[in-house]
């Protein structure tokens, strides 16, 4: 389904005319959206790209810059609320500080040695399922693997970090 953009989504060399076209224009609105995080507005806007390439419609070939702004804006929305999240969370522990015990302090340490001891790739798609709100269908789009390779992937890595800890646990 070609447009007057000269894009059809099946086809990548549409989409990369389209990324031509648009993207600077993408990238300044997303500025403008994400404020302080105006950093991140290059990646947001290749998610946006990534996410409409799935779109076949006459409506997203006649319109690519209302499509584009709104999943642009809406990607932006969501990185600023992952952001709010993660601040609110680091606040809420530096107030706990001494609250916390020791044990939970060594129990974070190890998990964290176990993460750090993954192969990344285990480490990669494990990291992405438990610290990001992708689906396994998009950390497989990501890795450039399947969703079952994605599964397969986070539960032995979940079996490697248990093993990590308990026999941490054990030289202790």
């Amino acid at each position: 389904m070609s447009s007057d953009t000269g894009w059809d989504p099946p086809d990548g060399a549409g989409l990369e005319a389209l990324y031509r076209e648009h993207s600077t224009w993408l990238v300044r609105r997303l500025r403008r959206v994400l404020g302080r995080h105006a950093d991140a507005a290059e990646d947001i806007a290749q998610d946006a790209y990534i996410r409409i390439a799935r779109y076949a419609t006459d409506d997203a070939g006649r319109h690519p810059r209302a499509l584009l702004g709104t999943v642009g804006v809406n990607l932006s929305y969501d990185y600023m609320r992952r952001i709010g999240r993660a601040q609110r969370f680091a606040e809420d522990s530096a107030r706990r500080g001494d609250a916390s015990t020791p044990a939970c302090q060594e129990a974070d340490l190890a998990l964290r040695d176990a993460i750090l001891s993954l192969p990344p790739l285990y480490r990669d798609a494990f990291l992405m399922s438990r610290f990001t709100p992708l689906t396994n269908k998009e950390i497989g789009t990501r890795l450039n693997i399947s969703v079952k390779t994605v599964e397969w992937r986070i539960s032995r890595a979940v079996e490697m970090c248990a093993t990590h800890i308990d026999h941490e646990g054990e030289d202790r």
